[in-house]
Order: structure tokens, then sequence, then C-alpha cells
């Protein structure tokens, strides 16, 4: 089975009633509450869960804050009983905090949380003395090596959470795009957003399409500081013209 837990602590900024960016991971973050407006406090303005700065998270769920103030799920992860777990392949399932094939697995066997008795293997999902036939016995799993994710053309070949066991290969998944030779989700990848080598440079893909963050704003088909840009100051095409320059979002002279 795929052991998942908790992703290592990556700096952030985080403006609160805002939509603020994971620069590491790049994707956008939820915009965040004061301890007023958070669900975790209580009648007094005590806070019942955790104090991140000064809001109230529950460290339980919160994907920017799993398990500890600061730590940021990574990717496609999300915050589960405080651990940040990471999607399975297709083929494979999460039962708890681990992603593992019932097919397989004497653990969850059938189903989650449905172990064998001592002595047995999992094939075909079932439990039994031996391996069945067209399954390959792996210790107490008996995993079909052409198909199964976690045991993918052998007993410890994995596939990717991209990937998909084919004839004991593991291939992109047909939800992702072949980029670079990576799996991509197109639909979320900075990188590759609606498609290859298509980069969100001040921003965040969502469904696909380069959204900007903070200051940032979209003018024409890239993200522009308006409070910088001599071109673009204070609002898209409003220029400043002869010896002005963009300062804090104003003309100012030069």
């Amino acid at each position: 089975m795929n052991s998942v837990g908790v992703s290592p602590l990556h700096s952030i900024r985080l403006d609160y009633g805002k939509i603020d960016v994971d620069r590491e991971n790049g994707r956008s973050l939820s915009a965040r509450t004061s301890p007023d407006e958070a669900g975790g406090g209580s009648a007094d303005g005590a806070c019942d869960d955790v104090l991140c700065g000064d809001v109230c998270v529950d460290v339980s769920d919160d994907p920017i804050n799993c398990g500890e103030c600061g730590n940021v799920c990574e990717g496609a992860e999300t915050c589960i009983a405080g651990n940040c777990v990471g999607e399975c392949a297709a083929g494979s399932v999460l039962c708890g905090l681990d992603c593992v094939s019932t097919d397989s697995d004497p653990d969850h066997c059938g189903a989650c949380d449905a172990p064998c008795d001592d002595g047995l293997v999992c094939g075909a999902g079932q439990c039994s003395d031996a391996c069945p036939q067209g399954t390959v016995q792996c210790d107490d799993e008996c995993p079909d090596v052409s198909s199964d994710p976690l045991h993918c053309g052998g007993c410890e070949e994995e596939c990717e959470f991209t990937e998909e066991c084919v004839a004991g290969s593991c291939e992109c998944g047909s939800a992702f795009t072949v980029c670079d030779g990576d799996c991509v989700d197109i639909a979320t990848d900075d990188s590759h957003c609606g498609g290859c080598d298509n980069e969100c440079e001040f921003g965040a893909c969502v469904d696909a399409e380069c959204v900007c963050a903070g200051e940032f704003m979209m003018c024409g088909d890239e993200c522009v500081n308006t409070q910088e840009s001599d071109e673009h100051c204070g609002a898209c095409d409003n220029a400043c013209g002869g010896d002005f320059e963009c300062d804090d979002g104003e003309c100012v002279p030069d």
C-alpha cells in the first residue's frame, strides 16, 4: 500500500480576506478569515482550535495549515485528519491515509477495513489459502500485475497518481496529458495551463485558465501589476504618458 504523510513546511504569505497563491506549488489558496469570522471561535472570541497568527484554524482539514500552522499540502493533496494525503492512482482507493488495491491488500481485501485472517492471502478481492490464477504472490498480496497500479508489472513497481497500469506498464491516465515527458492535469497545472508549455507566470491555473493573484490583474492575455505598470497604471490600458511613471497605482511625475 502507498503511505502518505505530512508534507514539509512551506513559507507563504497569506493576506486575510484576499486570494493569495502558494508560489512553490502554483495554486490558489482560499481566502482566510479573522478569528471572529472563523468557525473555530467560541462565543467569547476565544479560539477552540489552533491559533495560526491571528486566525483560528481547524488543522485537521485545513490544506494551508495541515496538522500544524504553516504546513501547506502540495499540488493535488488534501488535508485529512491533519495529514496531507495525495490522490490515488486509477485502480486503487483511499483507505484511511493509504492508497490500496482492495483486490490484493490483505488489510483491505474487497473493501476498506476488511482484513484477511492470519495466514491467508488476498487475491481478486477475496481471502484464500493461495493466490488465484492470473495473479502473482507478493508476500501476502496477490495482485494482477497487468493492471494493479501498486504492483504494475512486478511486486515493487508502483504507478504515480497521474498514471494507470495498462498491460503491466504505467501510462498517463485518461484525465492527464503528456507534457515534456510528464503526466499533467492541464486544468490545474501552472506550467501547462490549458495546454503544454502555457505557463501562468503571476497567478494560478484554474479550470485550464490562468487566474491572476494578489496585486496582479489580467490585461489582455497577461497578468500585470497595475500598481507599478506604466502601461496599465491602476487599471488596464491606463498608460502614464510623457514624463510620468506609475507609483502605487497612480501616474506621478518621473
